[in-house]
Order: structure tokens, then C-alpha cells, then sequence
């Protein structure tokens, strides 16, 4: 079949491409449209069109053309700029756009299902019902809708006119508030939490957080179109279709179980938003669409999250941070005592922004990560959430005595505590987690193409966990640090790639590589100062002027002077010698002056000789 979606590169176009694709048996064609042309072409989609700017005849007959070859056109409304596109398509379709009305007979080879996938706010101005009873799929004749949104009102009546052609199917799609996948309007209060940051509940004059809202899984969406497509519903039965949820839940409600799953738990406090959404104001309950409870709901896949968000919270926020391609990093530090692991540690943790604990069973260590600084074994066998990585100090005996070790817990580290800590790292880390050995049972399947996949004893590196990092230490934090932190942004991300984390609240790559680029350029000065140090020496040694082989304090004073001459020659001429000349010397001509000497010149300078002993 071929489905005709527009604006792929949506958030919504995304889910919708990804529903349409596929049936249990066979693979649809798909052809649409995208808002940002720029963007490549996707490559399980067939062919994209444009109607440009409108003005180009070649580009609509072929947008035409595509159009009126699917069997399936699915248009969703997610910006006011797609009024063009959705009024051109509804004139192939023979709607008079103009006076609301059917003009003609359309000739199709087979039957076409056009959804149109709408807003809520069509409805927000509709009275409420009596006893606060829910709207339903059949209120949709009542609805009234919010003043600014009177044209996605007018495109759900110009949708329900196609139900007029005999061969048409035509449907009005109107989701609750989205969640799920790339969403953006709960993203303020997912990020925010995943940062261990507090939130709050948003309110306005006339709502407190209480309001209920109808909510639905973006993906739910999708589902509810491939359920429409594959249904056998004649031409005008279920026009109007709310997709919604079964939760009816408020805003706070929403708010309140994102914390609690990705944070530690509080009271969540009420605060306008810095830049206020319709949305969140709104009170209305709708009901569950009765096509959506079908036990073959979408060809048997059935919902992604039917019972709302906080029926599946640990799973929404698995797909929030997967999407985002975030993920926890997790770092354990061992070493003998006073080995430098707190200050190492303490600088990693503020790098990647987590947390430095000894037992990370919170929420904040389970999806943001933490450091685990120095815990006993006893300590280790009792954490939640495994580390990632670990970085044992190999530090000397004489560095961990001298900074307030004493010679018995060294040794007892040594010779007890720190092999039983490696060796269970070791062991932890050669576990094969089960989605891995999944994969490896999935490579082995006939792939594709028919052919049998093959065993190999070859280990696989794409699935290989981190090796324990040894790392001798000496007291260089700076230089300890950037090797942990180089050792660990070689991590695996949730996208399949290497290399830095995408985490919120982690310097972006510019900035560290600015920041790298600004240090080496340092080391490269102190190396050129050490260069010309050297050579000065040399020329003084040659004079005999000093000893080759020289002592640091003549090193320095020789330094010094270097510098002290080349910040006189960064000097610009003018102002040094406004600063340094002219003052002595206009000291010197009123000296003269006042006493008229004979000789003025050898005056002058003698005058200068005695002002130059006083500086």
C-alpha cells in the first residue's frame, strides 16, 4: 500500500513514518512531505514533494500526482503554516475550500482512508457536560473552539465534507496532550528533573495544577491511524475520533510522578511560567475513543501506555533519556587510603554533574549517575546500580604516608582489601548484560537477506564492557583528571556511538575543546620561556658569567629579568614614556630654569645622574 504522510522530519511525522512503515507481513510504500527542506530525504521513504511557495505548476501537479497514487493520506496540524499545503491537498480531493462544499466526482482506482490529525484546542470554549461528565466521540458537533484556533476548526469541517465521495473515508484525528518520544511540552520538568533541579507546578489565575487534562503516548497516535487504515469502517462511520488516554489526569499529577521517578520525591511547590502555554490552563476530561479499546487494537500491537504516564513512568523515562541520548555515568574510584581518590573524584563529579556518594540507590545515580569514592567491598556488593567504569589510584607509599595514611591501613589495602575490590570489579565487568546476549543470539539468525548467520569465538567488541583503568597518581590533579576524564568519554552512548556523553549539564564539545586548545597553548609558552632561558644561560656560561650547570635561584632571577624586559616591550612607546620620562626630565628643565646655569646641558645631567640614585 502506499501512504502519503506529510512533514516527516515532525516529531509527530517521525512516529507516524515509523507506524505506517509495516504491517505483520508486508512493507508500505511511503511517500510525504517535510517542513525543513533542507533536511536529506528519508531513506525508507520513496519520494518527497513540495508545493513550494505555490507558484510553481510542475512542483503541485507532481505533489498531485503523488497524492492521488496513495491509498492512505495522513496530515496532521502541528503548525499554523500547514494550512497551504492541507487546503491544496483538500482541492485534489475536490472540496471547494472556499465555500465549504464538494465540487465534482473524483475518479480513483481504489478506495482512499484521508485522516486528519487535529487539536484539542477545538474544544476548549465547549460547555461542560452535566455531572462533569467526559465528552465522547460523538460531542464533536458541539465542540467549540478557542478563538485563535478557528482555522483548525474550519480544516476538521473541510475533512468531514470528503465523506460526501463514495470512495473516500474520511476521519478527524484530535489527540490529547502529547508525551512520549521527542516531545516538547512536559520536556522543561523531565529535564529539569533529570538534573536533580527543582520544579515546579505551573499556575495562573484561574487554575492551580488541579485541572485535568486528556492526555496520549505520541506513538498511541500512530497506533490509532494504522487501527483506522486497517479497520473496515464504512465511509462516514467514527468521523470524529478522540484520542486520549484512559488516566484523566492533572498537570500536578503529570509533574509529580516525572519527579519521583527521576529524582528524590517532594513537595512540589505552584509558579507561573516564565513564558505562560495555553496548555496548561486548560480543564476539560474526554473519553477514551470506544475504537481504541478494541482487543485488535492496531492490528493486534494495542497500546503503547493506555493507563497514562504514571502506569508506565520507568519506561516514558527510558524512552525520554534513549531519545535525547542521554544516559548515567557511573565511576567507581578505588585506591588506598589517602591516595588522592576524594580530590580526583570530587573534580570528575563536578566535570560530568553527579553526584559523589557510597551508596547510589537514589534516583538521581539510576539515570544520571554518580561517583563511588572509596567504598569497602562490603560497600561495592550492596550498590544498586552498577558501575560503568572504575578508576583504581596507584598510588606510592611514600605520597599516601605523607599525606596521613598510616603504614598499616597501606599495607591492609594492599595486601587484603584492594585485590578483593579489583577482583570483583573484574568479575562485574565481564558480565555480558541480557540485551547483549540478545544481540548476539539475534547475529546469529538468518539475516535479511536469507543466508545463515554464522558462530564465530571471536570475542565482539560492541558489546564489551570497560576494563578497570590503572592510573598512577603523584599528586598532579590536573593532569590525573584529564586522563580519567579522556578515559571516560570513550563510552558507548545510547545511540551505538563512542565518544562524550550527550548528558545535560556536561560542557559542551566546543567548550572543552576550547578549553584543551587554551591549555596546550600554555604549555607551549612555558615551553618557549624554558627555550629562551636555556640559550640565555648558554650565552652567559660561554662569557663566563655564570657556571653552566646553574642553580634555580639564578634560574628565577634570570626569568624574571626576561620578563620584566618583555613587559617593557609590550609597552607602547607614547605611554612609557609619559609614565617613566617626561616627568623626571620636565622636573630637570624647571631645575635649570630657576637656577640659570652656565653650562645648562651638564646641569641637566647632572640633575638627572642624582634624580636616577633616588629611584
Amino acid at each position: 500500500m502506499r501512504v502519503f504522510i506529510n512533514h516527516l522530519d515532525t516529531f509527530l511525522g517521525e512516529v507516524l513514518l515509523k507506524e505506517m512503515r509495516k504491517t505483520d507481513t508486508k512493507y508500505n510504500r511511503m511517500f510525504g512531505s517535510i517542513k525543513d527542506e533542507s533536511k536529506p530525504k528519508p531513506h525508507i521513504v520513496k519520494r518527497l514533494v513540495s508545493i513550494g511557495d505555490g507558484t510553481d505548476s510542475a512542483m503541485k501537479r507532481r505533489y498531485e500526482h503523488t497524492l492521488m497514487s496513495c491509498k492512505t493520506i495522513i496530515f496532521h496540524m502541528d503548525h499554523a503554516d500547514d494550512f497551504e499545503e492541507l487546503l491544496f491537498i483538500l482541492k485534489c480531493l475536490k472540496v471547494d475550500t472556499e465555500y465549504g462544499e464538494i465540487v465534482g466526482e473524483l475518479e480513483l482506482e481504489s478506495p482512499i482512508t484521508f485522516i486528519l490529525i487535529s487539536n484539542i484546542f477545538t474544544w476548549v470554549k465547549t460547555p461542560l457536560k452535566e455531572d462533569d461528565a467526559p465528552f465522547t466521540d460523538d460531542d464533536y458537533k458541539n465542540r467549540i473552539h478557542h478563538p485563535r484556533y478557528y482555522k483548525y476548526k474550519d480544516m476538521e469541517d473541510l475533512t468531514l465534507l470528503l465523506n460526501q465521495h463514495e470512495q473516500v473515508r474520511a476521519h478527524v484525528v484530535c489527540p490529547g496532550i502529547l508525551y512520549g518520544g521527542k516531545e516538547e511540552l512536559l520536556e522543561p520538568w523531565f529535564k529539569q528533573s533529570w538534573l536533580g533541579e527543582p520544579c515546579t507546578v505551573p499556575t495562573g489565575p484561574n487554575f492551580d495544577g488541579s485541572n485535568i487534562l486528556p492526555w496520549v503516548h505520541v506513538e498511541d497516535v500512530g497506533r490509532m491511524c494504522k487501527h483506522i487504515v486497517y479497520s473496515d469502517f464504512a465511509s462516514g462511520q467514527h468521523p470524529y475520533v478522540l484520542c486520549v488516554d484512559t488516566s484523566m489526569t492533572s498537570v500536578r499529577e503529570q509533574i509529580t510522578v516525572i519527579v519521583s521517578e527521576l529524582t528524590e520525591p517532594y513537595n512540589l511547590e505552584g509558579a507561573p511560567l516564565e513564558e505562560p502555554q495555553d496548555w496548561v490552563g486548560l480543564n476539560m476530561k474526554m473519553q477514551t475513543s470506544p475504537i481504541m479499546m478494541d482487543e485488535n487494537f492496531a492490528l493486534g500491537l494495542g497500546w503503547v501506555c493506555q493507563g497514562g504516564l504514571a502506569s508506565d513512568i520507568a519506561k516514558i523515562c527510558d524512552e525520554y533519556t534513549e531519545k535525547r541520548n542521554i544516559q548515567p555515568v557511573r565511576i567507581s574510584f578505588i585506591g588506598p587510603p589517602k591516595s588522592g581518590k576524594t580530590t580526583v573524584a570530587n573534580r570528575i563529579a563536578e566535570h560530568f554533574n553527579i553526584p559523589v556518594c557510597i551508596d547510589n540507590n537514589s534516583n538521581s545515580c539510576k539515570y544520571r549517575g554518580c561517583v563511588i569514592d572509596g567504598a569497602s567491598i562490603e560497600q561495592v556488593q550492596q550498590l544498586t546500580y552498577p558501575s560503568n567504569f572504575v578508576v583504581m589510584l596507584q598510588t606510592s607509599k611514600e605520597n599516601c604516608l605523607k599525606w596521613g595514611c598510616t603504614e598499616k591501613e597501606y599495607d591492609d589495602f594492599i595486601n587484603v582489601h584492594g585485590p578483593d575490590l579489583e577482583q570483583y570489579y573484574i568479575d562485574q565487568l565481564d558480565v555480558v548484560p541480557e540485551e547483549e546476549k540478545e544481540e548476539e543470539e539475534e547475529a546469529a539468525d538468518p539475516g535479511e537477506d536469507g543466508e545463515d548467520g554464522e558462530m564465530t569465538d571471536e570475542p565482539k567488541t560492541k558489546g564489551d564492557p570497560q576494563d578497570i583503568f590503572y592510573l598512577p597518581y603523584k599528586g598532579d590533579v590536573d593532569d590525573t583528571t584529564e586522563s580519567v576524564r579522556i578515559y571516560l568519554e570513550g563510552m558507548k552512548r545510547r545511540d551505538d556511538t563512542y565518544g562524550r556523553p550527550k548528558n545535560y549539564g556536561i560542557a559542551p564539545d566546543e567548550e572543552v575543546t576550547c578549553e584543551l586548545r587554551n591549555r596546550l597553548e600554555k604549555l607551549q609558552e612555558e615551553e618557549a620561556r624554558k627555550r629562551i632561558l636555556q640559550e640565555e644561560l648558554e650565552i652567559l656560561a660561554k662569557l663566563d658569567l655564570v657556571k653552566p650547570n646553574t642553580d634555580d635561584k639564578l634560574l628565577k632571577m634570570l626569568s624574571d629579568h626576561i620578563a620584566y624586559q618583555s613587559s617593557i616591550c609590550s609597552v607602547s612607546t607614547r605611554p612609557y614614556l609619559l609614565e617613566n620620562v617626561v616627568p623626571i626630565i620636565t622636573e630637570g628643565l624647571i631645575h635649570i630654569t630657576q637656577i640659570s646655569p652656565t653650562d645648562p646641558i651638564d646641569s641637566l645631567a647632572d640633575f638627572l645622574e642624582a634624580a636616577c640614585k633616588k629611584l
